[in-house]
């Protein structure tokens, strides 16, 4: 079980960090960004992360980075660090799709097990 929750909470880092990559079409940012919108986030920084996205509208990697160090100050949490979110990973769009399935897929399988 730890091992599963692990695996969840790097599946949502390497996405979280693909959406803040900036490489990826606004189109295709906003439609990972809706999917996302009942899933439960594992980690609470990533929520919030998450929710800073949510609220961006900046296309451009440095200016979404500014973006998002103030919007997650405005929600509360200053002390998380969003510079590992920022680090190049060039994923494609496919991959970013896929990232988002097993989430949800694991989301799903979560759901319902209770």
């Amino acid at each position: 079980m730890a091992d599963e929750s692990c695996d969840k909470l790097e599946i949502e880092r390497a996405l979280l960090g693909a959406l803040c990559e900036g490489s990826v079409p606004p189109e295709d940012r906003d439609d990972a960004l809706q999917r996302l919108a009942g899933y439960k986030w594992r980690g609470t920084d990533h929520r919030v992360i998450y929710e800073a996205l949510r609220r961006s509208r900046q296309p451009a990697s440095p200016s979404l980075h500014e973006f998002m160090v103030a919007e997650i100050t405005r929600l509360g949490f200053p002390d998380i660090d969003v510079a590992p979110f920022f680090k190049s990973r060039g994923r494609s769009t496919a991959a970013i799709r896929k990232l988002v399935e097993n989430l949800l897929a694991a989301h799903s399988d979560t759901s319902e097990s209770k």
